[in-house]
């Protein structure tokens, strides 16, 4: 029996966590936050110093040493070190050509390799939770052109994609990250250039995916946060949950009464409580004009595509 995965694709700061946090309330979803980058966190060995989404350190949490250790029980331990090399191998934009196309034998080793590895680790976290649906919210585009070779599992996309200047402003900030409890370490910075060329590659490979994923939904996070509601419901008829219970939410509010045992995202993972979900325009009053009408300039018509027209939609 397969697996089915909502996987959220785009580019970062594009509202994924507020949607991840609202789509963890669900019953019958596990939401597991940006887990490709799994080997790159304290999830992986188990560490004492950087917190789980749940508020806990990884030890003490336990949530993610424990279905490692389950979905590696052959061999007796997590190799860290080899599953990074596997990712850098097989899931990363650069590889995306192989990916489609097929590489030579030891590229395709290599991804039937790691691709056992996440058949098991998805289908360890769906049997652990007892979730209809796990809900990875990486955005990556390199892990999502690599799930679709990855046996067991059954893929939807949503693509989330959000006005590209109101992304540039908010690489431009200076934000901590409070999963590291004793030490500051702040999240990585972009100007505007680099933030435009990346928000383009990023929603084109998200549109090019849609051919390998049949199950697919684009999604503006002006228009997710306008209607919170409805966009739940379309996103769980995507995955197939019916009849979905809802009662969090009421107009513009959210109750977050469930902690997620998420990997890496923005710090809103680890709010609780009465949140409320509105639209982020702080862009608009506080980031400098000169950057603005760069952003504006070098996405379009791109962003004219998605709806985004001089001070944006």
């Amino acid at each position: 029996m397969s697996v089915r995965v909502l996987y959220i694709a785009g580019l970062g700061r594009s509202g994924s966590t507020l949607l991840t946090r609202l789509l963890g309330q669900v019953d019958e979803i596990c939401a597991v936050g940006e887990v490709h980058h799994l080997w790159r966190t304290g999830a992986s060995r188990a560490a004492t110093d950087e917190l789980c989404g749940c508020g806990r350190s990884y030890a003490e949490c336990g949530f993610w040493p424990d279905r490692l250790r389950a979905a590696f029980a052959e061999i007796g331990e997590v190799p860290v070190a080899g599953m990074q090399t596997l990712a850098d191998r097989v899931a990363r934009i650069r590889r995306l050509g192989r990916l489609e196309r097929g590489g030579d034998a030891a590229f395709e080793a290599a991804v039937a390799t790691y691709g056992e590895v996440w058949s098991r680790l998805y289908a360890e976290l769906a049997e652990h939770t007892g979730c209809d649906v796990i809900l990875d919210a990486s955005k990556d585009l390199g892990p999502l052109f690599f799930l679709s070779r990855v046996p067991g599992i059954e893929v939807s996309v949503v693509h989330l994609v959000r006005d590209p200047r109101a992304v540039a402003y908010s690489w431009s900030q200076r934000k901590l990250r409070p999963e590291f409890v004793d030490r500051e370490v702040y999240m990585n910075r972009h100007g505007a250039v680099d933030v435009s060329w990346r928000w383009w590659y990023s929603n084109l490979l998200a549109s090019r995916a849609r051919r390998l994923f049949p199950d697919f939904l684009r999604l503006r996070y002006e228009d997710f946060v306008a209607e919170p509601r409805g966009t739940l419901e379309r996103l769980c008829s995507l995955v197939g949950i019916g009849n979905v219970d809802l009662t969090f939410l009421e107009g513009a509010s959210a109750r977050l009464g469930r902690s997620n045992c998420t990997v890496s995202g923005n710090p809103m993972r680890f709010d609780a409580g009465e949140v409320t979900i509105r639209r982020d325009d702080d862009w608009r009053q506080r980031m400098p004009r000169a950057s603005r009408l760069l952003v504006g300039a070098l996405t379009w018509p791109l962003r004219r595509r998605y709806g985004y027209r001089g001070g944006g939609a």
